[in-house]
């Protein structure tokens, strides 16, 4: 099926200064004058783009406010894109008022104080910024710039793209940036995930997804240099997954996708032969999901596809190529390299050869591994980056000496392991950290560059997720992804990094022997994982596309309409040769195995049976309540695929829910996301719910809702529920309907619940226990940390709500069973074991609802049974029994169990320290005065 648009027109790439060529239009979002242009019209680029940034070195918070004052015929719009509201107070500056265009040339602006990244114990300042378009400027005018706090003018062909420039003693900054501009403006869907080609013609082709109303369209999109073709339709109402392009020997684009039907992640293919689309092509038809593909064509005219497919209960990385009509079998490129292996990156050589690199989790860490086909046939299975240190999602490229170069995210040593409160070994966070790694393998040797990319990308400063591009002359380019608290002056952000985060893109180029400085991508704000996709050319510039789901730094706002963006930039000198060197002798990674035994006593817990009345039940292990960078809170958790990666990889789970909050899941795209990557990992040996957190605040209180179907609508927070005029009653019947289920957490807390409702009918366990915090059971319990009287909430402590312990809501007489769980940031500590048939959404939800399930701290078996008149039963069930219940429980430790209590009606009753591994218990109840 194919939709034909209005063919938008664009000028071709403009020149300007000695240093810049870029390509593309002005942005009319956020823009004081609106859009350049009106649907069906020519899109004019501008001349030259800049970023001006005010306030640097202020040493308090200070007037910036000013305007552009055209000299001549000149023509200049601005464009917003460091502000900032007042929505939140600064600690401690003058109130100032909220940053602003006023005008299409005049704005109001203040440098303000932002508590983020403080390490000399004071804030720093906020320093706010524009963008300048010169659109016309025919006698070569400088550009007038008259601020409250002095004026100086800028010659805009002496600002080039490595050398900014500085005016006002240094307080005023002014960079050169591409220009940019949306590649269907026309579209009004959230448009995510697009892939570029430069056929050998030189035209451009961009393909991207598109999400509207229930589902997903394919879309792609053709530029020969005079402007935008039209936009053409692949798929339609459909659940599609991220792109690729691919030229064949006779000349056709092909557009590549991952799609689910049926329940099964396929990838599909259409290419354009004589003008038209072909019907589309099933590539994959295995029961498994085949997903991140990535394609290209080597210098022969194959096109080779890569993957990563869930087969034989592991992620692995397949491949094809297509020669003559033909697509050739699969091959498995990972041989030999155990475990589960994850997103892999293609590229090709002049020489026919072609490279894949991908990151595995042999080793018990991630580890790049690279793996060439030459001269026919494949060769070994090459580790590039084998430390204990976190180093995963590799990019390539080959120059044209034949030269493999890698780049590769790296964090710290043992990640995903212990993190938490109460943690005194600590693992490294999903998010503590990201720097970028690159290594050149020259002549089958690797090498590093002259002088770190670090030396640009500062390592521990959250730069990831790299991509690899070789321009036309030679220069390999680096594009990443940086973190931005967007909120660095309001209260929550002492917290930590975790509060109203945004991520952009950076450029590199290394030219010589040093990488260039950070060159700022306008307009690439979005989430964690929208990296851009590069495309060289033989004129010695890249083209570059990515998707933007508009967040700004001017309020605490998020997922807002999702656009993809387009720009050219490149370097017009002559390349200098590059510098290469022996990689240095670098401090190894520190390994000190937080927990030596657990293979084995993962192993353990999944071999363990409970048999009860002719049925077998076996122990499956999770976390019931795991946030990602969707929620607006979830800076610190990094991405929906980092989430599944720890419960694949570092904590060896079998189910995952992700529970972002529901403010942020209202927003369509948002929640089909979630959704969407849970339905990727519904695999034999693992499965994950559909599932989100309604956040609540006391008495009403946190609730983790889940349901074992895609498709739920989100059901909103309304002002009577959130102010505690009202219950839980609404939800309670959304669940009813639904076939839902719901988890209260932090039950103690602000955040908690005074127990004043209940429905046995969809609401069976308590999170009794979370790593972020603390455990809810009782005053005094063990572990206990924050748990303190407090009269009201503070930005230092939260409050202990006594009715909200879990004992509160068992003194009631509610029936719920107990788990543990992550929340934020904490990793490996916590854990929701449920005893069920067998590893499916449906077993596991009738598990739950049975409160067959424990909360521990470690890899622990709980075989809890109680015996009376009846005979016996399992843990969780509701009984009565005219004799002496008899209690009794296998607990098997991962190191000498201290103490072991029986607590009934809130009272210990029995208590044992048996001092080893593992104890059988048993104890007789003589109350039977309730028969129950």
């Amino acid at each position: 099926m194919m939709r034909t648009n209005t063919k938008l027109s664009l000028l071709g790439a403009a020149t300007f200064g000695a240093v810049l060529m870029t390509y593309g239009a002005a942005v009319g979002r956020r823009t004081a004058t609106g859009s350049e242009h009106t649907p069906g019209a020519a899109v004019l680029p501008p001349a030259a783009s800049f970023r001006v940034t005010f306030g640097r070195g202020d040493a308090a918070p200070r007037s910036w406010d000013g305007r552009i004052v055209p000299a001549g015929e000149q023509k200049i719009t601005i464009e917003a894109d460091r502000l900032r509201m007042n929505n939140y107070s600064a600690v401690k500056s003058p109130r100032m008022p909220n940053d602003y265009l006023r005008d299409p040339l005049t704005w109001v602006l203040s440098t303000r104080e932002a508590w983020m990244r403080s390490t000399a114990g004071k804030p720093a300042l906020q320093q706010p910024s524009l963008l300048v378009h010169l659109w016309k400027n025919p006698s070569g005018d400088p550009v007038r710039v008259e601020t409250a706090q002095g004026g100086f003018a800028f010659d805009p062909a002496a600002v080039d793209l490595l050398h900014p420039a500085l005016f006002l003693q240094g307080a005023v900054r002014v960079d050169r940036v591409p220009s940019v501009s949306r590649v269907a403006p026309e579209h009004e869907g959230q448009q995510d995930y697009p892939a570029i080609l430069r056929t050998r013609g030189g035209e451009l082709w961009v393909a991207w997804q598109e999400h509207r109303d229930d589902g997903d369209s394919v879309f792609v999109r053709a530029n020969g240099g005079d402007g935008w073709g039209p936009v053409s339709e692949l798929a339609r109402d459909a659940d599609v997954f991220r792109t690729a392009l691919a030229e064949d020997a006779a000349g056709h684009v092909w557009v590549f996708w991952s799609m689910q039907v049926d329940g099964n992640w396929d990838l599909y293919a259409r290419s354009h032969e004589a003008g038209r689309w072909s019907a589309p092509r099933r590539l994959t038809t295995a029961p498994r999901a085949d997903t991140f593909h990535r394609a290209i064509t080597d210098s022969r005219r194959r096109i080779w596809l890569v993957w990563q497919a869930a087969a034989d209960g592991v992620h692995q990385i397949l491949a094809r190529s297509y020669e003559n009509g033909r697509w050739s079998e699969e091959v498995r490129i990972n041989e030999g390299v155990a475990g589960n292996n994850w997103c892999p990156a293609v590229a090709a050589g002049r020489d026919g050869s072609v490279a894949i690199a991908w990151d595995g989790y042999a080793a018990g860490n991630y580890d790049v591994y690279l793996r060439m086909f030459e001269n026919a046939r494949w060769g070994p299975v090459r580790a590039i980056a084998a430390t204990p240190r976190f180093e995963a999602n590799p990019s390539l490229a080959i120059d044209a000496q034949g030269r493999v170069w890698l780049a590769w995210n790296e964090s710290g040593a043992q990640w995903g392991k212990d993190t938490g409160e109460l943690v005194v070994r600590p693992g490294t966070r999903l998010y503590a950290s990201r720097s970028i790694r690159v290594a050149c393998i020259e002549r089958g040797e690797l090498r590093a560059t002259e002088h770190p990319v670090s030396e640009v990308f500062a390592r521990g400063d959250s730069w990831e997720l790299p991509q690899l591009e070789i321009d036309g002359r030679g220069r390999p380019w680096l594009l990443v992804r940086h973190l931005l608290m967007r909120m660095p002056d309001s209260r929550v952000a002492g917290s930590g990094t975790i509060y109203g985060s945004l991520w952009e893109n950076y450029a590199t180029v290394y030219d010589g022997a040093r990488w260039a400085d950070p060159i700022y991508i306008p307009n690439s704000s979005g989430r964690q994982d929208m990296t851009a996709a590069l495309a060289g050319g033989r004129d010695g510039r890249l083209a570059l596309v990515w998707a933007t789901d508009s967040r700004d730094t001017a309020a605490n706002t998020s997922h807002q309409r999702a656009n993809v963006f387009f720009a050219r930039v490149g370097l017009d000198s002559e390349p200098q040769p590059v510098a290469l060197r022996r990689p240095g002798d670098e401090p190894a990674a520190t390994l000190d195995l937080i927990h030596a035994n657990e293979p084995r006593e993962v192993q353990r817990v999944r071999a363990y049976r409970v048999g009860a009345r002719g049925k077998t039940y076996s122990i499956f292990r999770g976390d019931l309540h795991r946030h990602t960078e969707i929620s607006w809170d979830g800076g610190g958790d990094s991405t929906l695929l980092d989430a599944y990666r720890y419960a694949r990889d570092a904590a060896a789970l079998d189910f995952l829910a992700v529970t972002d909050h529901e403010d942020e899941l209202e927003k369509p795209y948002a929640w089909w996301l979630s959704q969407k990557l849970a339905s990727m990992f519904q695999l034999p040996n693992f499965v994950a719910f559909y599932a989100y957190e309604r956040s609540v605040e006391y008495p009403n209180g946190h609730r983790n809702v889940f349901f074992a179907r895609r498709g739920v609508p989100i059901l909103p927070i309304l002002s009577p529920e959130e102010r505690g005029w009202e219950g839980a009653g609404r939800l309670f019947e959304y669940l009813r309907r639904n076939n839902g289920t719901s988890i209260p957490h932090t039950s103690a807390t602000g955040a908690g619940t005074d127990w004043r409702d209940n429905d046995p009918r969809v609401e069976h366990l308590v999170e009794i226990y979370q790593g972020m915090r603390d455990t809810a059971e009782y005053p005094g319990a063990p572990r206990p940390k924050t748990l303190a009287p407090s009269p009201a909430l503070t930005e230092d402590s939260p409050p202990w709500v006594r009715f909200g312990t879990v004992s509160s809501a068992l003194a009631k007489g509610y029936k719920l069973g107990f788990i543990a769980s992550s929340d934020h940031l904490s990793t490996h500590i916590s854990y929701a074991c449920l005893l069920a048939e067998r590893l499916t959404l449906d077993a596991l939800l009738e598990a739950i609802r049975a409160r067959r399930a424990y909360a521990a701290t470690d890899n622990i078996i709980l075989d809890v049974r109680a015996s009376g008149s009846d005979g016996e039963h399992l843990m969780g069930e509701e009984f009565a029994s005219r004799t002496p219940v008899r209690i009794s429980a296998k607990i098997l430790g991962t190191d000498r169990i201290q103490r072991v209590d029986v607590i009934r009606d809130n009272k210990v009753v029995y208590t044992s320290a048996p001092n080893a591994a593992s104890f059988d218990l048993q104890y007789i109840d003589e109350d039977t005065s309730a028969q129950r």
